[in-house]
Parts: C-alpha cells; sequence; structure tokens
C-alpha cells in the first residue's frame, strides 16, 4: 500500500464520521413539540388525542411552551395542541400537529407556523393555501357569488385529501371538512381514501 493510498484512507474516515454525524442531525427518537404564543389571553397549552384524551397540560411561561412524546415512533399520526384561556372554558384554540420523530416548531400570535418535521409541513402548506383562498374568495376587488366560494372550498379540501393520501393529514381533512365537500367531490374523497 503506497503513501497516498493510506493518506487517502486515514483522511476518509473523520469525512465518513462527519457525514455520519451531520446526516444523524435533527433525527431524534421520539417527538419533541416546541411552541411560543404570543396570543392573549391563551396562557395554557395542552397536548391531546383527536379523541379528546389529555396526554399533558402545562402553563404557557414566557410564551413557550413544550411537550415531548418519547421512544421512536413507528407511524406517524395526529394530535391537537390546544391554547387554552384559563377564564373562558370555551375560548381555546386548535393546532393539529403530526406526532413524528424530530421536533415540531409552533407559533401563534399574528402569524401561524407550524413545521420542522415532513407532516407538519404539510400541515403548514395545508393551513396556508386554506388562508390563501380565504383572502382570495373574500377580496373585495373580487366579486364571488356565495355558491362559487362553497364550491372553491369544496374543490380545495378534496386536492388536498388527495395530495395527502397514504399519510394521516388525510383522513383528518376528511373528517374535520367533509360537511363541506360538494356534489362529486364527497365521493372523490371517499374514493381516494377507501371509505
Amino acid at each position: 500500500m503506497n503513501v497516498f493510498t493510506k493518506t487517502f484512507q486515514a483522511s476518509l474516515l473523520p469525512l465518513m464520521a462527519l457525514l455520519l454525524l451531520v446526516s444523524c442531525e435533527g433525527r431524534r427518537e421520539g417527538c419533541l413539540i416546541s411552541g411560543t404564543c404570543t396570543a392573549e389571553p391563551y396562557s395554557i397549552a395542552v397536548l391531546r388525542t383527536l379523541g379528546g384524551e389529555v396526554l399533558d397540560s402545562l402553563g404557557i411561561s414566557g410564551d413557550t411552551f413544550s411537550f415531548e412524546v418519547k421512544g421512536s415512533i413507528a407511524e406517524p399520526y395526529l394530535a391537537m395542541v390546544e391554547l387554552r384561556n384559563p377564564d373562558d372554558a370555551e375560548d381555546c384554540v386548535e393546532i393539529p400537529v403530526g406526532i413524528e420523530n424530530g421536533e415540531v416548531r409552533i407559533s401563534y400570535g399574528e402569524i401561524f407556523r407550524i413545521g420542522g418535521t415532513p407532516l407538519n409541513d404539510k400541515v403548514m402548506v395545508f393551513f396556508s393555501g386554506l388562508s390563501q383562498l380565504h383572502d382570495e374568495m373574500t377580496s373585495p376587488e373580487r366579486k364571488v357569488a356565495v355558491e362559487e366560494i362553497h364550491l372553491e372550498f369544496s374543490h380545495y379540501y378534496l386536492r388536498s385529501i388527495s395530495y395527502n393520501t397514504g399519510n394521516p393529514l388525510a383522513e383528518y381533512i376528511y373528517n374535520s371538512y367533509n360537511s363541506h365537500l360538494l356534489g362529486d367531490d364527497l365521493g372523490k374523497a371517499r374514493k381516494v381514501l377507501n371509505k
């Protein structure tokens, strides 16, 4: 073995260790949900299942909160983060959150953001698109009939369900918004989800 080969092999070891470290960076077992809430009067954060079972709750301290779901998560699923007003049990904000290995970041205040993992990035895409469609349909410059607005939202929900087939967000959108699916859109959504 010549000097070049020995030197090349010796230089490969630290490079391979660095690549392994970088490729593992951002991966974590379990799910850490890190949030900020700057909206008054929400000062309690609750993590619950979509079925309503409370998994954890805590006070929002210095505008921040965090939850941890420990252990490796084999199949991603959706849960709900609720931001509650302690003085009014009916006053709460519900944020669907993907529970999967990694760190989820939520920001709620003047703007809403969620991301950090693939499923949560998809949640953000869905809600951003929904907000954008709402702004387009209700723009004063655009004169749109109520029926057209309902139809546009129906098509948006169907597209979102189709786009998210194979992940828990499709089922969430269907369960939360199926009453807004009009005409053939409801049947198409059921077909996509094998219902």
